[in-house]
């Protein structure tokens, strides 16, 4: 019968003298996979005539592919010398078996920090013993030992366990082997395993920021998606429709779009609407997936204009008042669910400031009574802010500063006039007057904790060195500067000076030269010009 490789299987072979004198036995031996232990005498012992001893032959089969043969040699002295026994055995090789052949892991979804799937298998050798030498498996597939014992003797019937694993790194169908590796040549114990690898959706964040404090018609919306893909592209669209192109992830993860916030995009003007960013990597790992935001666009004021004011007013009070105009394109505003304020600062030749607040009606228009006015000159700075008492902007319009300013009769000096750069003077009639006008102006800009803060000083200085007055003419001659600083430090950023002769005619007009050659003109009532 076939005996396992290397097992050890053993026959006894009796020797018995029958002949007529001592048996004189000098070696017993045998070849091949076989050996022999015996009890024999050896010479000078002798074996006495009648009497038997036992031989026993060994088998140890050394492979399980072709039959052993051999020979068991007694050297003594019977005539001859020696007397030969054929041996002769077959080996066969161990046997296993699975707990799972084949083993399919199915579909898992790859886990970038560790095995996608794990199985136990329980190995069985039911057959003639193993030796147990060793594992190994496929690429992604991988194999452990858990509690086989190598290069030892398992009996047949014994059982032990392995750790057999999927770890994909790139999506896709996959199939292999691992194997049981024994004292048999080859590789006798293959085992086929097949597993499929689905891709994750790819994580998305999104970083929304407005260039102005919320998203404001006209504007642009600045975002940036994350992927925890670093390859692929990301496809941005706002309300329904695509923003340009796909943006490559450049292997970074991250991608960038401004979205404009006019007709374009959201022809309906302000509103809600849905920002969706869909990335599509490409990575082999992650799956296309899609992130969106409700992004709510306000409104924009176009510009703030004011009435009443540029002029010179008789008595001690003075009405200001401001038109706040949103696109044209946009919806009616509501000005009752979203508040917005005026405050308008009114300075006066001596750097004193007045403010009042006055909140925009349903029209789009506010306005305020400033009164224990003095003569002299006046300057208005009119901005939207969120509430009365705030200086903080407001967060559903936004709009540059409104400048403007007026004189109270009668007055003299100079006073910044206009939402411009003109200078606009008023003398008492027939007066000859000099002297010199600074208006600071302070602009402010956002902080790191969210507030408007000063951030520079904007100092004009006009200094008049004469003045020739007629009855039906004025001219003005004097030099103006524009210095800017840093509002903490004081440092000059930059200065700017001219000289100028301003040329008031009968008719109220006003023509304004530079000794840089460049002029400007106002039309009749453009500037306070009593004379």
């Amino acid at each position: 019968p076939q005996e396992p490789v290397l097992s050890l299987t053993t026959n006894d072979v009796t020797l018995t003298n029958t002949g007529a004198a001592p048996l004189d036995l000098s070696s017993v031996a045998a070849t091949g996979d076989f050996g022999e232990v015996d009890n024999c005498p050896r010479t000078p012992a002798t074996l006495a005539t009648g009497s038997a001893c036992t031989i026993t032959v060994k088998f140890t089969p050394s492979s399980g592919d072709v039959p052993s043969a051999g020979t068991l040699t007694l050297t003594d002295n019977v005539p001859g010398g020696s007397q030969s026994i054929p041996l002769s055995g077959s080996g066969a090789w161990g046997q296993m078996q699975a707990s799972s052949e084949p083993l399919a892991f199915g579909a898992s979804d790859i886990n970038p920090s560790g095995a996608t799937a794990i199985a136990i298998e329980t190995l069985t050798f039911p057959g003639p013993a193993t030796i147990v030498t060793g594992f190994r498996a496929d690429i992604p597939f991988f194999v452990n030992n858990v509690d086989c014992p190598l290069s030892q003797q398992l009996s047949s019937g014994a059982s032990c366990h392995v750790q057999v694993g999927f770890d994909p790194t790139i999506a896709g169908n996959y199939s292999g082997q691992f194997a049981i590796l024994d004292n048999e040549p080859g590789l006798r114990h293959p085992i086929g395993v097949s597993g499929t690898a689905n891709p994750i959706p790819v994580a998305i964040t999104l970083n929304v920021t407005p260039t102005d404090r919320v998203p404001t018609f006209g504007r642009l919306l600045d975002v940036t998606a994350t992927s925890s893909s670093p390859f692929g592209t990301a496809t941005f669209s706002l309300n329904g429709h695509q923003v340009g192109a796909p943006v490559d992830l450049g292997g970074s993860g991250s991608a960038f779009v401004a979205i404009p916030l006019d007709d374009t995009t959201i022809p309906a003007g302000a509103g809600t609407y849905s920002l969706l960013v869909t990335v599509h990597p490409t990575d082999g790992v992650h799956s296309d997936s899609a992130v969106s935001q409700s992004v709510t666009v306000f409104p924009a004021a176009t510009q703030i204009s004011s009435t009443g004011t540029g002029l010179a007013v008789q008595g001690t009070a003075v009405t200001l008042a401001a038109t706040v105009s949103v696109p044209p394109l946009q919806s009616q505003f509501d000005y009752a669910a979203n508040p917005v304020w005026v405050r308008f600062d009114v300075i006066d030749g001596a750097g004193s400031t007045r403010t009042y607040y006055a909140r925009v009606g349903s029209a789009g228009s506010a306005s305020v009574a400033v009164t224990g006015l003095t003569p002299g000159a006046y300057s208005v700075r009119g901005r939207l802010v969120g509430t009365s008492g705030s200086l903080s902007p407001n967060p559903y319009l936004t709009s540059e500063d409104l400048r403007s300013a007026f004189a109270v009769e009668p007055v003299r000096g100079g006073f910044v006039a206009g939402a411009g750069p003109g200078i606009a003077f008023e003398f008492a009639p027939g007066g000859i007057a000099t002297g010199s006008l600074q208006w600071v102006e302070n602009v402010q800009a956002p902080g790191p904790d969210g507030q408007q803060h000063d951030a520079y000083r904007i100092i004009t200085s006009t200094s008049i060195g004469s003045v020739t007055s007629h009855s039906h003419i004025a001219t003005v001659n004097g030099s103006v500067s524009i210095v800017v600083v840093d509002a903490t430090t004081g440092v000059q950023f930059s200065a700017t000076a001219a000289a100028f002769q301003l040329t008031v005619a009968a008719d109220g007009s006003v023509l304004v030269t530079t000794n840089g050659g460049a002029s400007a003109s106002l039309p009749p009532g453009s500037a306070v010009n009593h004379l």
